[in-house]
């Protein structure tokens, strides 16, 4: 047991996220600070990162989603049950699923499709950080649509981008995360799409 503990004592052997989000956005959701009110959370700072496959039917991620909705959940102490009094939680209060749910399931689908061109040897990372007045997302494919100064340029100015499948006039994947987000960071160097979207929005009081 004691050799298991040293471990730990090298700084080296504590895992570390790979993608490296701007200090703006993680000041923006006040990263590394609990909210209020909320018991038996130890202080830290609260982020997962998570490697996936490119999988063929997009639905796929909203299972990895849901993941997600249940973590946030437990983060804030927010209503998602029928039962939420018997876990202490505040049913004043609950959470906006759906604005969660397009926004994940957008920026993955669109790593999937337009970054790794649906191909399964490719991969996505995502990154989520937990913050007192809201989260962070963080989504890189394999692809090199995030490492155009273009891109930046058009995500960061929320213009409109042509579809790629024709379905729509503009990219309707891109105009979801527009309406939701509060803010959109494209870094080039790291070809990563972040968003950060406020407990304002995603919270909602009954």
């Amino acid at each position: 047991m004691e050799k298991e503990k040293d471990i730990f004592k090298n700084k080296e052997n504590i895992l570390k996220p790979i993608l490296k989000p701007p200090k703006e956005l993680l000041d923006f959701i006040q990263y590394g600070i609990d909210p209020e009110g909320t018991p038996g959370h130890t202080p830290g700072k609260y982020w997962m990162e998570i490697k996936l496959p490119t999988f063929a039917d997009t639905g796929g991620y909203a299972h990895i989603v849901s993941g997600i909705l249940g973590s946030l959940r437990d983060f804030y102490r927010l209503p998602f049950y029928s039962d939420n009094r018997k876990y202490g939680i505040d049913d004043n209060k609950r959470m906006n699923t759906q604005l969660i749910g397009e926004t994940f399931v957008e920026a993955l689908s669109n790593a999937a499709i337009h970054g790794n061109k649906k191909e399964k040897t490719k991969n996505i990372i995502l990154g989520v950080w937990y913050g007192k007045e809201g989260i962070l997302l963080g989504v890189r494919d394999e692809g090199d649509f995030f490492s155009k100064a273009l891109t930046k340029n058009l995500i960061e100015s929320r213009t409109e981008i042509p579809s790629t499948s024709g379905e729509y006039p503009f990219g309707y994947g891109v105009s979801d995360l527009y309406k939701d987000a509060d803010k959109i960071f494209v870094d080039t160097e790291q070809n990563t799409l972040f968003v950060a979207i406020s407990k304002k929005k995603f919270i909602i009081k009954k």
